[in-house]
């Protein structure tokens, strides 16, 4: 059994994720006239292409980043996502005047809900299950115990 905290991270992590693709299949029509409306972009043709493969690629990092995580005890993985999100949060009040207004709202929750799910990685027993050495027997044992 994995540390509470981090079974708290992949509870938030998780949730905001399947939200963040719910929003993004139910804004699908909005994201590709949005695209569609760039000359650069129509130019190329294939905005369709384009949109799904970003949402699909984007879903995909997503969920290797939980997986190395919240499975793995990368702490790698874990300080990438952290820069990630770092970057993110410093670009998002130029996103935001770019949305509309349910959109806005959509992105803050979903920020919100990632960073409090990242908060989780830095409390005692994430940092310790992060540390780990992978090929310990000492990780098994640790597992093995909720630590708080």
């Amino acid at each position: 059994m994995r540390p509470s905290s981090i079974l708290w991270f992949e509870r938030i992590y998780l949730v905001a994720l399947a939200l963040g693709g719910l929003h993004a299949v139910v804004n699908f029509d909005a994201s590709l006239a949005r695209l569609e409306s760039e000359p650069s972009i129509a130019i190329l043709g294939g905005a369709s292409s384009f949109v799904v493969a970003i949402m699909v690629f984007s879903f995909l990092i997503s969920l290797l980043f939980w997986f190395l995580i919240a499975r793995k005890g990368s702490n790698l993985a874990k300080w990438i996502l952290v820069l990630f999100t770092a970057i993110g949060l410093f670009m998002l009040p130029g996103t935001l005047e770019a949305m509309t207004e349910n959109a806005r709202l959509v992105t803050i929750t979903l920020t919100a809900l990632q960073v409090i799910a990242i908060a989780f990685l830095f409390r005692r027993d994430a940092r310790e299950f992060l540390a780990s050495d992978p090929t310990s027997p000492a990780l098994e044992e640790r597992q093995g115990v909720n630590l708080k």
